[in-house]
Parts: structure tokens; sequence; C-alpha cells
């Protein structure tokens, strides 16, 4: 059933023949991503860096803050710049900045490095990742019709679920062979092969194109409709505590911002606790992993 609905989707809800390939591309983008996030960025990495470290949680935290708060420092920037400029250049730089922190993740992984490259790695990561997201969430938006996106954003929010499954049982299966211990050998290799993932899923992003700018471009109207100014007009209308639909982007950006503190608190360390207090082995980590995502 998710298959034909997919299939009926990609036929009847795209806008042309750029936004369907478009749609399929970023989905297997959000496959491939979300399985190399969980294995080269996830519970392992962060036992890693403590490791390390000399086991260290402030090398840990820090670490996590360069990534997310040069995210945070671009998002604005990004932000404008994908509304008035080429969203497929930027995307593509975003692809560039990417590939560039993934391989150098990989080489800071095999030195054991806590030096510069790795603080810079980071930060590289976090601004590619803005520009990334930004410039492909865009262009998927773009390419679906006005009033016909639930189905498919649903969809990919369960391949995020999936990936975020996967990568630990892939995790789990190489541990499995290599040896289930914290030896800096096995988990080294574990995340060197999560940041291959990085290789793929970011090359299928250059199939990616506006579609707008492509010529492909719709009327503003919804599955019975009605226009675009009279759904907004409803939007309005139907605002809570007086707000104004313009409100709502700023009310998400609070939301998520306040979801990251708290995380970068708590579940950001769960991984060394669990390993620390009760003596987890890797595999338990990832069996741990994957019955949160489950």
């Amino acid at each position: 059933e998710f298959w034909a609905v997919m299939l009926s989707v990609l036929t009847n809800d795209t806008v042309g023949p750029v936004a369907r390939r478009n749609v399929k591309a970023i989905l297997v983008y959000q496959l491939l991503i979300g399985v190399a996030d969980t294995i080269a960025l996830g519970s392992v990495f962060d036992a890693f860096l403590y490791l390390i470290s000399g086991s260290k949680n402030e090398f840990v935290g820090y670490i996590e803050s360069v990534n997310g708060l040069t995210s945070l420092v671009v998002a604005f920037p990004v932000g404008f710049a994908v509304d008035r400029y080429n969203r497929t250049a930027l995307l593509r730089a975003g692809v560039f900045f990417m590939l560039l922190s993934a391989f150098s993740l990989a080489i800071t992984i095999w030195r054991h490095s806590t030096d510069w490259q790795l603080w810079v790695t980071m930060c590289v990561a976090g601004f590619g990742r803005e520009l990334v997201t930004s410039a492909s969430e865009a262009i998927f938006a773009d390419s679906l019709k006005a009033g016909r996106r639930t189905k498919i954003y649903t969809m990919k929010a369960q391949l995020n679920t999936l990936a975020s499954a996967a990568g630990p049982v892939v995790a789990l299966v190489c541990f499995l062979i290599l040896g289930d211990t914290w030896r800096l050998s096995e988990v080294r290799t574990v995340l060197i092969l999560g940041s291959t993932v990085y290789l793929p899923a970011l090359v299928i992003l250059v199939l990616v194109r506006d579609p707008v700018r492509c010529g492909e471009t719709e009327d503003a109207e919804n599955e019975e409709g009605e226009s675009i100014a009279e759904i907004e007009g409803e939007v309005v209308q139907r605002a809570c505590c007086g707000m104004k639909s313009t409100a709502v982007p700023y009310v998400m950006s609070a939301s998520s911002l306040i979801t990251a503190l708290g995380a970068g608190m708590t579940i950001r360390f769960f991984a060394l606790y669990f390993k620390n207090d009760f003596n987890l082995l890797p595999m338990h980590l990832c069996m741990l992993d994957i019955s949160y995502m489950v």
C-alpha cells in the first residue's frame, strides 16, 4: 500500500517531470542521510569523542555545540539567500561543503584527532547541512502541487524514521562482525563506514533542479479549486490567541530551538550515561537506538 500511494503521489501530485525527479531524489537522500547520520554522528560518535578525549564529557559537549551553533548562526542568512537566489546553485554549494566535511570527518576519525581539524570539520558540516536542508526543502515544496503535499510529507517523515532505525541496525551488524568492544579500532571502523554513506546520499542531490527556474509552475489552487489567497484568509481567521499566520514560522523556530537545547543537555549524553554507569557495550547502545526509533 505504501508503494502504491507513493507511485500515485509521484504521478499526480508533482508539477512536472523535473519536479518528479526532484521528489524521488530528495526522498532517497532523506533515507541515506538518515542512515549516515545515525552511524557516523550518533551514539557511537559521542562515545568515540569521549574515548579520544581521555574521558572528558566537556569535550563531547563542546564538539556537539560547535555543529549546532554553526547551524544556528547561519540559519537566517541561508534562509534569506534561498528565498532570493538560485536554489539549485545553493544546494550544490551545500553538497560540496557536506562532502568536504564528510571526507575530513573520516580522516579525523582515522587519526583519532582532537585538534583544530575536528572543530573546523564540525563547523563546515553545520554550514553545509543548513544550506542543503534549506535549499532542498524549498525545492521539494515547489515540486509539489499546492494543497496536495500532506501525503508526500508524511511519507518523507516515515522514511526519516526508517532511516534512523536502519542506521543503528547497520552499526549493530558491524560490531557483531568486528567485535562488541569499545576498542578504538572497532569504533573507528564503524564510524568511517558511516561517513562513506554520505557520498551516495549527497551525490544524488546533483539531480535536483529548481522547478520554478525550469518553467514548471502551477496555478495556486488546492484540490477543491480554492485560491491560495482564500486559504490564507481562512488561516488568519483560524489563528490562535490573536496570532496571524505570519507568526507561525517564528513560533516553530522557537519550538525547534527549545527542543534542540533540551536534547543537547539530555539525549546527546544518553550514550555516555549508559556506557559509563551501566557498562553497556556498543551492540547494547545500538539496540537502545533501534528501540527508541521503533
